[in-house]
């Protein structure tokens, strides 16, 4: 939980926003590379769907995390993540987007990564950049370890960012950056006091 007062905080959505592409067919692969190619002809069409908004990105998830983590070791694909996040990620990573960042960090403002990638792989890496809080799409694990296949809640996407913001911010009288990318990020732009789409030119001098 971030102290209350008044002082800026900035959120950051991580695929398109901080990176260049998005991330989470790139982890997919990287679990099990295998399998990846072996489920393209299924995994075509559901992405299809999913673009064609015929399916909710929920059901696109739910379908995902069956067919890639179901029955999987939590604990070994957090270690999987962790290995992705460090080695994998930076070739996506934006020089721009990451001055911003250390920006905020600089001035002492507490950053939050609100994003739809899953948590195996983006809490290592927002913990590995400071940000103070990482607010994402959770995969649910049963009693003994293993990983449902199946969605914790659902996707830290469109509303639910602001859901989750607010849950971590309650009674928060704050000054709010927000920087977003897509059609996901929209309800977090549109509540945040000051929002960056697509860009980075925010002056946050004098925000404490």
């Amino acid at each position: 939980m971030i102290a209350k007062g008044k002082k800026a905080v900035a959120v950051f959505d991580f695929d398109g926003t901080l990176t260049s592409k998005n991330t989470t067919l790139s982890f997919l692969h990287y679990t099990d590379p295998r399998r990846f190619y072996l489920m393209l002809p299924i995994l075509l069409p559901i992405l299809f769907l999913y673009l064609t908004k015929i399916i909710s990105i929920d059901q696109l998830n739910n379908w995902l995390c069956h067919f890639f983590f179901k029955g999987k070791s939590k604990e070994h694909l957090y270690a999987i993540g962790r290995d992705f996040a460090l080695n994998k990620l930076p070739r996506y990573i934006r020089t721009e987007a990451m001055l911003k960042l250390k920006e905020h960090q600089e001035n002492a403002h507490p950053c939050i990564l609100a994003t739809a990638a899953y948590d195996l792989y983006i809490k290592a890496w927002g913990d590995f950049h400071g940000f103070a809080e990482v607010l994402c799409t959770e995969i649910a694990c049963d009693g003994r370890g293993n990983l449902t296949g199946k969605l914790k809640g659902i996707s830290c996407y469109g509303p639910e960012k602001v859901n989750r913001i607010k849950q971590i911010l309650p009674e928060f009288d704050a000054i709010i950056y927000a920087y977003g990318d897509s059609e996901g990020d929209k309800e977090m732009l549109n509540f945040a006091t000051y929002s960056f789409y697509r860009r980075f030119d925010s002056n946050v001098m004098g925000h404490h």
